[in-house]
């Protein structure tokens, strides 16, 4: 299933023994591991009785920043005499996304020297994971930030925390091109 980058989900793999004597195995591997785990055991061979069965747990975990659908082969070996068996494995890893919006596309309108205007900036997490959000800075000194005491800023998958943002004009005339707001 889709799970957030740096989580983890586990899935259980049943291994049935439908022969007439014990299945030893000797080995369960992943490949590639990147993104799954194969179980930790103990010690090998794991032996199943005739007409019995085992689960192992199989971990789902994306450690790449890039959401995508991610595939692994989980390869048990055996005593099997058809073996070793193979079976595939997916899921999609997915991550938040950050979203801004602010009023008037940005526009703080006319601001007296010694005045200030605030507008809040919306940061909204569209994903499907938390969102993270490590520090918000202005190039310029005419725009300050909200002083967030402590970082980071968890926001929830759909989730949205206003920021004011305070214009407080420096100098007459317009605003320098290019000033910017970074979260």
């Amino acid at each position: 299933g889709e799970v957030c980058v740096d989580s983890f989900a586990d899935e259980v793999l049943t291994i049935n023994n439908s022969g007439f004597s014990e299945l030893r195995i000797t080995k369960i591997t992943v490949s590639p591991s990147t993104d799954f785990v194969a179980p930790g055991v103990s010690s090998y061979p794991l032996a199943v009785s005739p007409g019995g069965s085992i689960d192992v747990v199989i971990r789902f975990r994306p450690g790449s920043l890039v959401p995508a659908a991610k595939t692994a082969t989980v390869t048990i070996a055996s005593n099997d005499l058809f073996g070793p068996h193979p079976v595939t494995v997916t899921g999609l890893a997915v991550s938040p996304r950050l979203v801004l919006g602010i009023a008037n596309s940005g526009s703080f309108g006319d601001v007296c020297l010694g005045s200030f205007a605030d507008e809040p900036l919306v940061v909204n997490n569209g994903g499907k994971c938390t969102l993270l959000v490590s520090g918000i800075t202005s190039s310029s000194a005419d725009f300050l930030v909200p002083e967030i005491l402590s970082y980071p800023i968890a926001i929830a998958a759909g989730g949205s925390v206003l920021l004011p943002i305070r214009f407080r004009p420096s100098s007459a005339g317009p605003t320098p091109p290019g000033t910017a707001i970074k979260v």
